[in-house]
């Protein structure tokens, strides 16, 4: 039950930072542009 939470929540951090880090090179293609 632990190892499969710690696998969702690992899970959920990567997509956080996957979408971050897209909408921060949007928002700099913006600004430079």
């Amino acid at each position: 039950m632990t190892i499969l939470c710690l696998n969702i929540c690992s899970l959920k951090q990567y997509y956080f930072m996957f979408w971050a880090y897209i909408y921060f090179r949007l928002f700099k293609k913006f600004l430079l542009h």
